[in-house]
């Protein structure tokens, strides 16, 4: 627990796989149950941390399991946001809510405002990726009703929802004002949560930056950033674009597809999830060369046109964005 604790999260993994071997498996005994519960729990959150979604989700649900038994509700609510945490990451975002409102449903009846404020803040986020913009700005305002006052980070969290939202729902100024007092909190307070947070309110100012026009404030951003996060990479992608370089910008973007496609996601800087991030890289892929691409036609023979093989490749990667977008957006009907 000591590992898990410093958040040595590989060694923490490796101690508890290693007590998971060696306890019975005894249904009958409820304390080595338990003691499975919290072995796994540490080896999901071990295998979190490696992005590998699909392991740690399994390992949670064994966890979850376990913590019934143990009949300890703080934590059985907690593997539940994990749950939801998973799922998200992996795009299953209709899962992802189920496991949201059981958790806020068990925590409204524990009157757990933690839990409650969490739950809520994560189920605006779904919402708000699924464009129920109302649903989640009331969401964001009931957990901020509910989270402690010693949180700060939760409120810091719920902040920089307000202004994504704002921004979505273009009331510019507010948005604007929301981040830069945020960032200003962040840069004042430092502290690991405070280190996590930061770099996704300058992703989100750099992004708002690049959608202004202001190539400059945006490239000024970026160099605030760490660049081996994926959502950071497809970000410096669009700066190219933007500065006029598509020769550099496909270069960069064809070096991105194995990373995207296998999932490995900047953790610190995006919950999100890989659907959108592949489908967001089809998209940009295609604008450099429809650029390059213009005036290029060639005649094969007569009466037919040869399309180049940059156009060709553009077309390809725009009907698979479109044929991604669905799996993205995750409408409910």
């Amino acid at each position: 627990m000591g590992a898990w604790q410093q958040m040595s999260y590989a060694s923490a993994c490796t101690s508890a796989q290693q007590v998971l071997t060696a306890l019975p498996h005894d249904g009958q005994v409820g304390h080595f149950q338990v003691w499975r519960g919290v072995c796994l729990f540490i080896v999901g959150t071990g295998y979190m941390y490696e992005n590998r979604l699909n392991d740690a989700r399994s390992a949670f649900l064994g966890a979850y399991k376990y913590s019934l038994v143990a009949e300890d509700r703080h934590f059985t609510c907690g593997l539940l946001l994990l749950l939801g945490v998973c799922c998200s990451m992996l795009g299953e975002l209709y899962q992802a809510r189920e496991h949201y409102r059981q958790a806020l449903a068990d925590a409204r009846k524990q009157e757990d405002h933690e839990v409650i404020a969490r739950s809520l803040l994560e189920l605006a986020r779904i919402a708000f990726a699924w464009r129920h913009l109302s649903l989640a700005e009331q969401q964001i305002n009931e957990a901020l009703m509910f989270v402690p006052e010693e949180n700060v980070h939760l409120r810091n969290e719920a902040t920089l929802h307000l202004a994504e939202l704002a921004y979505a729902c273009r009331r510019i100024s507010e948005s604007r004002q929301q981040a830069e007092e945020l960032l200003a909190r962040l840069r004042l307070a430092p502290s690991h949560e405070a280190s996590q947070l930061l770099p996704q309110v300058v992703l989100f100012m750099a992004r708002r930056s690049l959608d202004a026009g202001a190539i400059q404030d945006a490239a000024q951003l970026l160099a605030m950033l760490d660049l081996e996060s994926m959502a950071v990479k497809i970000f410096q992608a669009r700066l190219l674009l933007a500065q006029s370089k598509p020769r550099e910008a496909v270069l960069f973007l064809e070096g991105l597809l194995p990373d995207v496609q296998c999932a490995r996601i900047g953790h610190q800087y995006q919950r999100g999830h890989r659907p959108f991030l592949l489908w967001e890289w089809r998209m940009l892929s295609a604008l450099p060369r429809d650029r390059k691409g213009k005036g290029e036609h060639s005649t094969a023979s007569k009466g037919e046109t040869k399309v180049p093989s940059n156009q060709r490749a553009s077309q390809s990667n725009l009907d698979k964005a479109k044929a991604t977008l669905p799996e993205v957006q995750d409408q409910a009907g």
